[in-house]
C-alpha cells in the first residue's frame, strides 16, 4: 500500500441544543442541558485511518463520526435543607445550613467499527503494515434485539459481556471480489448514567473563617455502566464483548478550612 494523507473529506454536524436555570434564591439553583446530535463523516480523523476502499471515498465510508453522541443530558442542582434557618446556639450550629448538590449525567454510547483480519478479498493491497482496517459484510443490524448479556451460563469472570449482535457480521463470501459492506462506526456502544451527590455543612468559627464538613459520593446509585470492547475484529475469539467497566461508587469524607 502506498498511504498519502489528501484534504479529500467531509463532515457534517446537525443538532438540537437546550439549556435551562432555575434559581431559588436562598434555596439554591437548577441547571440543565440537553444535546440531540448527529455527526456524520468519511473521515474518522486526519492521519490513524484510511478508507477501505480508495475508489470509493464517500459511499463507502460515510457513517457516524467515532465521537458521536446521539443524546447528551447533564443536570447540576443545589439545595439549602430550609429546616432549622432560624434557629441558634448548639441547635443552630449543629442543625442549619446542610446543603444537598451533585451532578446528575446521561447519554448514548459512543459508536464502533467492525474489522476483519487476514484477508483482501478485493486485492487492494491492505494487508500488512497499512492505515486501512479491513471489514466483513453486515447482513443484519447489529444493533437491534442486541443482546447486552454475559456470554455462558453464568457472571463469572470465565463469561464477558456480548453488547451487540455479533451474528451480523460475516466474511466475504468466497470468490466475490470486493472489500467487505460492512460501514464504518455501524455498532453503538454502551451509553453512560451517573449521579453524584455531596452533603456538606459550614460551621463558622470568625467573620472570616469557617470549617466545611463534605460528604461527598461519586456514583452514588453504584451504576454499572460497561465501558470498552474487548475486540471489535470478527475474527477474535472475544468479539464483541465488554472488557472495561467505569468505576463504581466511591464515598470520601472532607474538612475543609476556609478563610
Amino acid at each position: 500500500p502506498i498511504t498519502a494523507i489528501e484534504n479529500a473529506f467531509d463532515s457534517n454536524y446537525h443538532s438540537l441544543q437546550v439549556t435551562f436555570h432555575k434559581s431559588f434564591g436562598a434555596a439554591g439553583l437548577l441547571n440543565g442541558a440537553y444535546t440531540w446530535s448527529k455527526y456524520l463523516t468519511d473521515s474518522g480523523s486526519d492521519r490513524s485511518n484510511a478508507p477501505q476502499n480508495s475508489y470509493n471515498w464517500h459511499e463507502g465510508e460515510y457513517g457516524l463520526y467515532p465521537g458521536d453522541r446521539r443524546q447528551n443530558f447533564v443536570v447540576n442542582y443545589v439545595y439549602t435543607i430550609p429546616i432549622f434557618q432560624q434557629s441558634h446556639g448548639f441547635v443552630g450550629q449543629a442543625l442549619k445550613g446542610w446543603e444537598f448538590s451533585g451532578i446528575l449525567s446521561a447519554y448514548t454510547g459512543v459508536p464502533a467499527t467492525v474489522t476483519t483480519s487476514g484477508v483482501d478479498p478485493a486485492g487492494q493491497g491492505i494487508l500488512g503494515s497499512s492505515p486501512v482496517s479491513a471489514r466483513p459484510d453486515e447482513i443484519c443490524n447489529p444493533n437491534a434485539n442486541a443482546p447486552h448479556q454475559y456470554a455462558g451460563s453464568a457472571q463469572s469472570s470465565a463469561a464477558g459481556l456480548i453488547w451487540f449482535n455479533t451474528a451480523c457480521f460475516a466474511a466475504v463470501p468466497q470468490g466475490a471480489v470486493r472489500p467487505g459492506d460492512a460501514g464504518r462506526y455501524t455498532v453503538v456502544g454502551p451509553g453512560f448514567f451517573n449521579l453524584d451527590a455531596s452533603l456538606l455543612k459550614s460551621f463558622n468559627v470568625t467573620e472570616r473563617a469557617r470549617f466545611q464538613f463534605r460528604f461527598e459520593t461519586l456514583n452514588t446509585l453504584n451504576w454499572v455502566n460497561p465501558s470498552g470492547f474487548a475486540s471489535t475484529n470478527n475474527t477474535s475469539t472475544v468479539f464483541g464483548e465488554i472488557s472495561s467497566f467505569r468505576a463504581p461508587r466511591r464515598v470520601q469524607l472532607a474538612l475543609k478550612f476556609i478563610f
